[in-house]
């Protein structure tokens, strides 16, 4: 006796899962609102199982499980009744939430990387858990809406390839009902393992003929410019590092302007051995103006020389607490104002017992400079493994706040950033994770990490030289699951790393394609025809082709993706896409692509930040790309062969 067939009611609570050691399975329905009924039927070894008047899509496997509606009218339609269809209105319920379609079974399939599962007849399925398979397919009037629910924890569809035709459907919110939870279609595999689909190659989402994708996040503001200029590490005149270890003995000392963070004065005094240059630490420090940041650092030892007038000038000058007592190579750390008082400054020591090891002494304290910025002033001293250590440090407190153009409040902290390069220098673009800021106003971002490069953010001599800034996320995000190195015949010899990522294919007669608020990372592959985004042969996808609804993509962003292309973005979009609305809503960085790519729409900014040359005389790019006038993407010339 074999394994059992399943015809199953949605919302039946003990239904079983899609799933189990089978290597494929197919889900079915004709999904009318009544008449759901629940047969386990039992196959015999050499028997065929008895079909109920509902249709049930034959599995090979030993295992079979399959949805069944019974004698009921189809959700969607055949091939052929879908082109015959007002392309462009495949959803109906375009101003209501997908999700909340009542004829919606729920679905929690689980995990098994030998399934193959397709989603027909009629079955209309809600997607409420993550779940992994080895492909999707999506047909004959099936339907698959990922579940909305914030409170609950993303969901991630994992497959080796999804396709999506013949009436088929794919929602993931909807335009006037964004989807507000994440989302992710992660596509994975290797390019040496398993057969091409035909038409569509391998790891991918495709529309084929009668297919249906929607896709529709929240749709953030996309890019703006630097309103002030991003210094190296957020301070004005850059971040500031000294470590030292041997060849610092004594008193070493750092003078800041409290008001730029700028090191005013360095010098070092041998206290230790040198009798005289307690006189010349006081000439030094009567020379600094009141209110300057003093930091201070003994290296190896700085005690046997220091006098009593010195150290009670030390304790009055800058507060200090503990230098009346600094003994033989003891460590010692303060950083305070000269001429402030003691709570004002920090300070710490540690006991040295001859062992080798004592440990950092560390004083550090935040400051605020004109414009605002924060900054702290660190200063250390100790002793490891007999190694004297001491050192100072200049930087950007918790994050720096980066001042834009635009009101950005539909970013969010934990999204990710680009900052474009204004040098000639193509690897100076930056990417920063965003941080919680309660104090930022409706402009500002306060990001994590220190930047490496200068940023403009003015107009100078009427040359507009600020920096675009662009969001890389989005809620819903579309990816290549990658390897760690690149493997086979991968043009290996020019990449050191994987380069087979996912793509999205779209082919002539969908029936409905539009994605907004969509997160491409990973994407396209050195393969003819593979691109982040590609409309194949499409011709016209606007009133003029059919469409009631026009095709678009819109608030998109492509970045760390891979193609071989001559064309603009690393896509291709045979055809017109006269709703096509890159322009103002769009950001697109790192894009790998065989040719350099150029903007068809006004007012784009490309940026390269990595090229090498191919054997072909084209070349290897990674590019930032940002696009502020609507664009209007048109073919021109022959329209039947890819690039």
């Amino acid at each position: 006796m074999g394994p059992p067939v399943a015809d199953i009611r949605p919302g039946w609570k003990d239904r079983p899962r899609l799933g189990g050691a089978s290597s494929s399975a197919a889900v079915n329905s004709a999904g009318t609102a009544s008449g759901w009924e629940m047969d386990i039927k039992r196959e015999t070894e050499g028997r065929q199982p008895e079909r109920s008047s509902g249709s049930c899509l034959r599995l090979s496997a030993p295992a079979r499980f399959c949805l069944c509606r019974r004698e009921g009218r189809q959700h969607g339609g055949s091939s052929r009744e879908a082109a015959n269809k007002v392309r462009g209105s495949a959803l109906p319920r375009i101003g209501t939430c997908p999700e909340a379609d009542p004829h919606l079974a729920p679905w929690r399939p689980g995990s098994d990387t030998s399934l193959t599962a397709v989603v027909g007849r009629g079955t209309a399925l809600r997607l409420e858990s993550s779940a992994t398979f080895h492909s999707l397919v999506i047909r004959d009037g099936g339907m698959l809406v990922f579940a909305d629910c914030p409170r609950e924890p993303p969901i991630t569809l994992r497959a080796r390839y999804i396709l999506i035709h013949d009436g088929g459907e794919l929602h993931i919110g909807s335009e006037r009902c964004p989807y507000g939870s994440r989302a992710t279609i992660s596509l994975y595999g290797r390019a040496t393992d398993g057969a091409a689909v035909e038409g569509f190659g391998q790891k991918f989402l495709g529309v084929g003929s009668g297919g249906v994708l929607e896709l529709h996040g929240r749709r953030p503001h996309s890019w703006t410019l630097l309103d002030k200029t991003l210094h190296p590490g957020g301070l004005l005149y850059g971040p500031y590092f000294s470590e030292r270890r041997w060849g610092s003995r004594g008193l070493n000392l750092r003078i800041l302007d409290a008001g730029t963070a700028r090191v005013l004065a360095a010098a070092r005094f041998d206290t230790h051995l040198r009798h005289g240059e307690c006189g010349r630490l006081r000439s030094f420090l009567a020379m600094q103006p009141p209110g300057a940041v003093v930091a201070a650092a003994v290296g190896d030892s700085a005690a046997r020389s220091l006098t009593l007038e010195t150290r009670l000038l030390l304790r009055d000058r800058l507060g200090s607490a503990h230098i009346s007592r600094l003994r033989h190579r003891q460590p010692w750390a303060l950083v305070g104002i000269l001429g402030g008082d003691e709570p004002s400054a920090a300070e710490d020591k540690r006991e040295y017992h001859g062992n080798g090891t004592t440990g950092l002494a560390v004083a550090r304290r935040e400051f605020l400079t004109y414009d605002g910025t924060r900054f702290t002033v660190t200063a250390f001293s100790g002793w490891i493994k007999g190694v004297p250590y001491n050192g100072f440090k200049v930087e950007a407190s918790n994050g720096i706040i980066l001042h834009l153009v635009d009101e950005v409040t539909s970013w969010l902290p934990g999204d990710r950033i680009v900052v474009a390069s204004t040098d000639y220098s193509m690897h100076q673009a930056e990417e920063f994770n965003l941080l919680p800021c309660p104090e930022c106003k409706s402009n500002q971002v306060k990001i994590d990490g220190s930047p490496l490069y200068l940023h403009i953010g003015e107009v100078i001599d009427g040359v507009d030289m600020r920096a675009e800034v662009g969001l890389l996320t989005r809620n819903i995000l579309i990816q290549g699951e990658m390897e760690d190195s690149c493997y086979g015949q991968n043009q290996c010899q020019f990449f050191s790393f994987d380069t087979f990522g996912g793509h999205i294919k779209i082919l002539k007669n969908f029936s409905s394609v539009h994605l907004s608020g969509v997160e491409l990372k990973n994407m396209g592959q050195q393969i003819l025809g593979s691109y982040p985004v590609h409309f194949h042969l499409a011709e016209d996808v606007d009133e003029r082709g059919g469409y009631e609804r026009p095709t678009y993509l819109d608030n998109l962003a492509i970045h760390h993706c891979f193609s071989r292309s001559k064309t603009p973005l690393a896509m291709t979009l045979w055809g017109t896409v006269s709703s096509w609305k890159m322009g103002q809503s769009s950001a697109i960085h790192s894009i790998t692509t065989w040719a350099s790519s150029q903007s068809q729409g006004q007012s784009c900014l490309q940026i390269a930040v990595r090229q090498c040359a191919l054997p072909s005389a084209a070349m290897f790019m990674e590019i930032t790309f940002l696009c502020r006038a609507p664009t209007a993407c048109k073919c021109s010339g022959s329209c039947n062969q890819d690039v």
